[in-house]
């Protein structure tokens, strides 16, 4: 994808910049739980797409969507399929990553 336009939003302005490099932006959402994490996060995705990648409102919407991943597998297959396209990432969500990062269900495996 290639960066056409400026998104609104800090965090998509940030990811939009090192797309153009072909860098990479990480980022942790934190918050309680309630707070809204996972809909900033399609937030940040959709002004990206929309704003950052010129796609129409229905479109972003669903390539937002697309790329909110809950399984650490979905995300590792995710990375290995764009990964053997040559392409970079735009942007993926790990959401509730700290499920399947924390210490615990490293060593209950």
């Amino acid at each position: 994808m290639e960066v056409v336009g400026e998104p609104k939003t800090f965090l998509a302005k940030r990811i939009a910049k090192e797309h153009t490099r072909i860098g990479f932006i990480g980022g942790i959402i934190y918050a309680p739980r309630g707070y809204g994490k996972s809909s900033f996060a399609i937030k940040t995705l959709f002004d990206l797409f929309k704003n950052g990648f010129g796609m129409e409102e229905s479109e972003a919407w669903e390539e937002s969507l697309d790329r909110l991943l809950f399984d650490l597998p979905d995300i590792v297959n995710r990375l290995q399929t764009e990964l053997d396209k040559g392409e970079p990432t735009p942007a993926l969500v790990g959401d509730d990553a700290g499920v399947y990062f924390s210490g615990q269900t490293y060593s209950a495996r």
